[in-house]
């Protein structure tokens, strides 16, 4: 039978009206690929927002380390003294960033089949 005549036939078994239509997931759209590629920049936003908020005061307490706290505070008083102080934490942040970035874009392209049809 053809697709529309199963959807018919399923339409009268279920008693729906015949302008309802029967909603089933469509799981041939979703490959895993979506899912490590937004979680990977997810979590690479995730740690953008929390040395935001650390930077800020509004983070973690002081006892605890965090790359946004090591931005703030005394670290901004000593700048012109020892800049290394600065440049590390923010190359910290950048490249870990920038490496959640790249992995999702790699296990985007391994897992995706949609892509390697296209080549």
């Amino acid at each position: 039978m053809k697709r529309m005549q199963v959807l018919a036939v399923a339409v009268l078994v279920l008693g729906l009206a015949a302008c309802q239509k029967p909603i089933k997931p469509d799981t041939t759209e979703a490959p895993p690929a979506d899912t490590s590629d937004a979680s990977t920049a997810g979590l690479g936003g995730a740690i953008l927002s929390e040395a935001s908020l650390s930077f800020l005061g509004l983070g973690t307490v002081p006892p605890e380390p965090s790359w946004g706290a090591m931005l703030s505070g005394k670290t901004q008083r000593y700048m012109v003294e020892a800049p290394w102080l600065a440049i590390f934490p923010g190359l910290a942040i950048t490249f870990v960033v920038f490496g959640f970035n790249f992995l999702g874009d790699a296990l985007r392209d391994i897992l995706d089949p949609r892509l390697r049809l296209r080549k």
